[in-house]
């Protein structure tokens, strides 16, 4: 942005200098040749003042062009990847009664889905800006975990205006007494939902939540090494509103409205965070677990005949702590608190602080 301002000072002073008051060129006293040369001249002079000035519009409606705030290209190969088969059970019908219905007064119509995409990015809003980091589950089967943390992430980055990184493993390890069991999307859900997920072990988060910690992912520990009174910590952590996705209108309103799909396909569990267009395709954009060295910076893309619309749910709200700062209270040996954070694009998308 600030170099389109310094270009477009610049245009406007080359177009002011180069923009003089007419010369009459009705002056029977001049030389015909003259007349005429002067005709030629003020013609010129006139075709590239309001070239100058176009480009000068040009450059203001940019930024109202939704077109200008697409992100860069999509490579095709990040288009509906195979994904590895890593840990994704199948919710039981009873797990998947869990939540609430999607609204359908709250389900945009599909011919309103490439209007919302423009207002999106004009607003320059994409739940990817409160994503601060990858996660990284290789070797363990955690996919689901994974997923379901960064959906929780997010929402509280969002709900809060604060990050908080957290730990996958501390939801895995009650989901499976084993490292490559696996677990269900819904079974997650549920199981975050009632007692939540521990902040992931760092030294910002030891200074603030002292023991209730744990490492990211690898290696796999039991839930029975969880630390003591864990729960107090992890319910400040818990999704609170949350529907279930049965329709591919409902799966890309959630993402219109800015609500991350935790859903899985091919054995494999991902978090959905955008709805983007590319040659007239509507794709989701979904962030995977296996670092930033995969797809767009660790992002991937699916088309729609890759939504799932079983055993999939979007999340709305996550619980909320009295003091966001101190989502654990303050004690004597607590002064430490969550820290605001900018919210970022991440890739090809525009780094902001809004």
């Amino acid at each position: 942005m600030t170099s389109r301002v310094i270009v477009l000072v610049l245009i406007s002073l080359f177009a002011l200098a180069n923009t003089s008051s007419p010369v009459s060129t009705d002056r029977t006293d001049l030389p015909l040749r003259t007349r005429i040369a002067r005709r030629i001249g003020d013609g010129f002079r006139f075709v590239k003042t309001r070239v100058v000035w176009a480009m000068i519009g040009k450059t203001f409606l940019a930024d109202d062009d939704p077109s200008a705030l697409m992100q860069g290209p999509i490579d095709d190969e990040w288009i509906d990847a195979a994904l590895p088969q890593d840990g994704l059970l199948k919710s039981s019908d009873e797990e998947e009664s869990f939540g609430d219905e999607f609204p359908p007064e709250m389900v945009i119509p599909r011919e309103q889905w490439a209007a919302r995409i423009a207002a999106n990015q004009a607003a320059r809003f994409s739940p990817t800006m409160y994503v601060s980091h990858m996660h990284f589950q290789a070797p363990e089967h955690s996919c689901v975990s994974n997923a379901t943390t960064t959906a929780v992430e997010v929402v509280w980055f969002r709900q809060t205006g604060y990050q908080v990184k957290l730990s996958p493993m501390s939801l895995y390890c009650r989901m499976n007494s084993r490292r490559w069991g696996g677990s269900s999307v819904f079974g997650n859900l549920i199981e975050a939902a009632e007692r939540g997920i521990l902040p992931e072990d760092t030294p910002g988060n030891r200074r603030l939540f002292g023991s209730h910690v744990t490492h990211e992912n690898t290696p796999y520990f039991q839930a029975s090494e969880l630390p003591s009174g864990w729960e107090s910590t992890a319910k400040h952590f818990r999704p609170l509103l949350f529907f279930r996705i049965r329709t591919k209108e409902q799966f890309a309103t959630a993402l219109l409205r800015g609500w991350p799909i935790v859903d899985g396909r091919d054995g494999h569990s991902i978090c959905h965070l955008e709805l983007v267009v590319k040659d007239g395709r509507f794709l989701s954009k979904y962030a995977d677990s296996y670092g930033e060295g995969r797809g767009d910076g660790g992002y991937l893309y699916d088309s729609e005949g890759k939504w799932s619309t079983n055993g999939t749910w979007c999340l709305v709200s996550v619980a909320m702590p009295d003091n966001p700062r101190f989502p654990a209270g303050i004690s004597t040996d607590n002064q430490t608190t969550l820290a605001p954070r900018e919210r970022r694009h991440t890739s090809h998308t525009e780094s902001l602080a809004l």
